[in-house]
């Protein structure tokens, strides 16, 4: 496992998460100005693919609907599967907690901790002082998780304090829950 994906992969998520994005958009007539290509997708403002997100994220039946469509001729069984598990998401608020050499460690509602990779950039360098409070989706990657290429992050500084109970938080979630290092319904877990 490695803090990032292999550039391959990279490829892979962007091809697919930019169709889906794109027949989202389509369909929800969000963009409606826009008939989107795959590769239009990636040149738009962070403002406008953030909207098209949060309604896949609301509806995620748009990804059973994609999966039925034309839209998926071209694509193997390997990568229809990829798409079918991001039905498994995360959504919401985390602080990036720790980082280690294999991935980061995201801590939910001080009840859930993530073993999270970057897409292209490794989350230490995007992030190298933790806690960092984002906002941002989790998604499935083969064996990975991944946000899903967008995450707002917030200037709040943290005392001693609120970073034990962070500690603490992480502790009690690793007891409770283990380390969740698969999005999926039965989540793999690690006691790290």
């Amino acid at each position: 496992m490695s803090n990032v994906l292999e550039k391959e992969d990279v490829d892979l998520f962007y091809k697919l998460y930019s169709r889906l994005l794109c027949f989202v958009n389509k369909q929800a007539k969000i963009l409606q100005s826009k008939m989107l290509s795959p590769n239009e997708f990636e040149t738009l403002s962070l403002k406008d693919r953030a909207k098209i997100r949060e309604v896949l994220y609301t509806q995620k039946e748009y990804i059973d609907q994609f999966l039925k469509s034309k839209n998926v001729q071209k694509l193997n069984n390997d990568e229809l599967a990829i798409i079918e598990s991001w039905k498994s998401f995360e959504k919401g608020n985390f602080f990036i907690y720790k980082h280690y050499k294999k991935h980061s460690i995201f801590l939910k509602e001080s009840k859930k901790a993530f073993a999270v990779c970057g897409i292209f950039d490794p989350l230490n360098e995007m992030f190298p002082t933790p806690p960092v409070y984002i906002e941002t989706v989790l998604i499935p990657f083969k064996n990975h998780i991944i946000y899903d290429g967008l995450i707002n992050g917030y200037s709040i500084h943290f005392g001693s304090g609120f970073r034990n109970s962070l500690k603490d938080s992480y502790e009690k979630a690793k007891r409770n829950e283990g380390l969740i290092l698969q999005l999926s319904v039965n989540k793999e877990k690690d006691s790290h």
